[in-house]
């Protein structure tokens, strides 16, 4: 009996959820067979869920074929990501009797998408550990600063976690948390004793420690999620940036797969290794896309199905083009050819119903702050207001209100959110600080605003144009406004889940005429996470950038009210008010201009060199206007990773020098002007910063 003869029994334990269209990720485990005998696909489990939006048709408000498909016409005919030099050690892994076929397939997916990445400057790969995500999915542990105490993701069945399933919306939305990606060393797959099976299983048994749940080696900064109009050029451009992705398919290999080598009409085909499915089916099994060939025969998929006269078998089991997907599964390298199979590009598991994820990773050290309420892995089933994807229209707004409690002072540099919006799709973000009414997210200074633009569905990293300061303690809250219709992130207490919702955490409002309500109403919170630092060498000088439009309309309802109750005065006090009035508007014109003035600056950065004792010399064209520069490096050409600033606070210096690079690493350069603006309105003066100048790069010697 060969080893390919023992993959039977194909289990089926995860879920399946309906919204927009998509099949679950389920996990699969496998059993022997004797002789040739092919025992039939079998449920065990199943957890079901049903999404039927009311505003359906702005799911799909731009077709996604548009958004890679510039990049993919360049992209080569075969690609195998596991061919690359940056790729070696990733292997084909064994997810043995268990049902973690998602958390093989996302940490995979994460070990791709990091090691293209970071080779270049690491020169290794770090194996990633599925065991740590499929445990602490289900045996959660409050976050570090205690906001998610009571939420927890239930248990499928009375199997034992390492077989109940899951699938990979719900693997992103838990590493959205920053519980996870950790070593494989750290919690190792192997050390699960999974040789009874999950009748055998004792939830007792706790194989890690929770000192490990936030242990991570990295952290999910962005996912990017195909959950329709899912097509060859995109899926390739999404394989090729990222080195892989996670997927579902409906694995009957029965069914599907080429399993022997039958002689069929004088042609020999694979084993094992060409995966059709010819009919709409539910999905349940998760793997790894590393690549594809276009000219990856049809004829590869052909096989005769018993019972089934030959002609009918051909005629569906073979694709109507050639071209596959090359498949990296989690059944070790004795199954396939050495782990790896192709699935066709027309099997309608990718094609009618597609979940595509894929994993954009950064340094656990990124932020030490993760501020959340939502702790759950839940990705909804609803669009009604307080469920899972919450339908906001144009013009409404949601926000979370958070206090500093973290025992030092912080800066924020990163708002995280969830959105399950297809097509282009806009987010105003505003930051407001010493909040007085703690029931309204705006009744604060506003103390920065940035905006950020999707394409896709999944979690999202929004970095902040400049730091913004929190005292210890203080009160502050991050507020999203929707330009247009969209389905926004949010958590809530539903079957299968278990959610602590507080009061005062989470607000939303309908539209500009309408004031803030409280979440908890709906026991839900919104899927707002706050990103950040500890303070130190935080530039003192550097101020929150002030936009004056709050502070314009809260003068003018204090005139406007004034004047309402004085309208008895003499025509004297009247004159000179509206004199003043004149004088101010004619001021805060004028400060307004300098405002966007300054913004509009970009300045020449002019050289960047390499100098001994692991320094740089940085030399940039001075502004007449500028108070002062500011300058950031990173050994991310995208400046997305461990960015450092400096500033120069002389407006007459024109070059600096950069100490303490590492040796034989390359550096991105980019310089900033700015200006202190004074508000002759309020009296305060405010940092304005310009535009990132031109990117340089240097390679630091010795």
């Amino acid at each position: 009996m060969t080893v390919r003869d023992m993959k039977k029994n194909i289990k089926m334990n995860g879920m399946k959820l309906t919204a927009f269209s998509i099949a679950m990720v389920m996990g699969m485990s496998m059993g022997t067979v004797q002789g040739e005998t092919k025992e039939p696909v079998t449920e065990t489990t199943k957890r079901l869920y049903t999404y039927t939006p009311k505003h359906k048709e702005i799911l799909q408000v731009e077709d996604d074929r548009k958004i890679l498909r510039s990049a993919a016409e360049i992209l080569p005919k075969t690609y195998r990501s596991d061919q690359e030099k940056w790729a070696e050690g990733i292997r084909v892994k064994d997810q043995a009797e268990s049902g973690l076929c998602w958390a093989f397939s996302t940490t995979t997916a994460a070990e791709y998408s990091w090691a293209k990445e970071t080779y270049e400057q690491t020169g290794r790969v770090q194996k990633m550990s599925p065991a740590h995500l499929g445990y602490f999915l289900y045996n959660r542990v409050n976050d570090p600063l205690g906001n998610t105490a009571g939420d927890r993701n239930l248990p499928v069945s009375d199997e034992g976690w390492p077989f109940f399933g899951g699938d990979l919306l719900s693997a992103m939305q838990h590493l959205a948390t920053y519980s996870g990606v950790a070593l494989e060393s750290d919690t190792p797959f192997n050390s699960l004793d999974l040789s009874g099976g999950s009748e055998a299983w004792d939830d007792s048994y706790k194989p890690f420690d929770n000192l490990y749940a936030y242990k991570n080696y990295v952290t999910l900064e962005n996912c990017e999620c195909m959950l329709s109009n899912v097509t060859v050029e995109n899926l390739k451009t999404l394989i090729h940036r990222y080195g892989a992705v996670a997927s579902g398919i409906t694995m009957n290999v029965n069914k599907y797969m080429n399993q022997s080598e039958k002689d069929l009409e004088g042609k020999k085909y694979p084993e094992g290794r060409s995966f059709y499915n010819y009919e709409a089916s539910k999905q349940n099994h998760a793997v790894t896309i590393i690549g594809w060939d276009d000219d990856y025969p049809a004829t590869n998929f052909t096989h005769e199905i018993s019972g089934m006269t030959l002609e009918k078998s051909k005629s569906l089991t073979t694709p109507a083009g050639d071209g596959a997907w090359v498949i990296q599964n989690s059944w070790g390298t004795t199954s396939h050819e050495q782990g790896i199979f192709y699935v066709s590009y027309y099997s309608k598991d990718l094609v009618d119903d597609p979940l595509v994820t894929a994993f954009d990773m950064q340094r656990a050290d990124t932020y030490q702050y993760n501020i959340q309420y939502d702790g759950t892995a839940d990705c909804g089933d609803s669009s009604d207001p307080g469920n899972e994807n919450f339908y906001t229209k144009k013009n409404s707004h949601a926000a979370n209100v958070f206090v500093n409690t973290t025992g030092k002072p912080m800066k924020l540099e990163g708002v995280g959110f969830t959105t399950f919006n297809a097509g282009t799709t806009k987010y105003n973000i505003s930051v407001y600080k010493q909040l007085s009414n703690s029931s309204n997210p705006t009744d604060g200074n506003l103390a920065g605003t940035t905006t950020v633009t999707t394409t896709v569905p999944g979690v999202k990293t929004a970095v902040l144009d400049q730091a913004i300061p929190i005292n210890v303690g203080e009160t502050y809250s991050i507020v999203f406004s929707f330009p247009s219709d969209t389905y926004f992130g949010v958590e809530k207490e539903r079957s299968g889940y278990e959610v602590e919702v507080q009061k005062g955490q989470s607000f939303f409002k309908k539209g500009l005429l309408y004031s803030w309500k409280d979440m908890e109403t709906y026991d839900a919170c919104f899927r707002i996470k706050a990103l950040g630092n500890e303070m130190e060498d935080y530039p003192e000088e550097t101020t929150t950038e002030q936009i004056t439009k709050e502070t314009t309309t809260a003068e003018e309802q204090t005139q406007e009210t004034t004047e309402n109750q004085e309208v008895t005065t003499q025509k004297q006090e009247v004159t000179t008010q509206k004199s003043e009035e004149i004088k101010n508007n004619s001021n805060r014109n004028e400060f307004q201009k300098k405002v966007q003035s300054a913004k509009k600056i970009r300045m020449k950065l002019i050289s960047v060199k390499s100098q001994k004792g692991r320094k740089a010399k940085i030399q940039w064209k001075k502004v007449k206007t500028a108070s002062g520069y500011q300058i950031r490096y990173s050994t991310n050409r995208k400046f997305r990773k461990k960015v450092s600033k400096r500033m120069v606070r002389s407006a007459k210096k024109y070059r600096k020098i950069i100490k303490g690079l590492k040796a034989k690493k390359t550096y991105y350069v980019q310089v900033r002007s700015f200006q202190k603006i004074r508000n002759t309105v309020t009296g305060k003066t405010i940092m304005i910063y310009g535009k990132w100048s031109n990117k340089k790069k240097v390679k630091i010697k010795k």
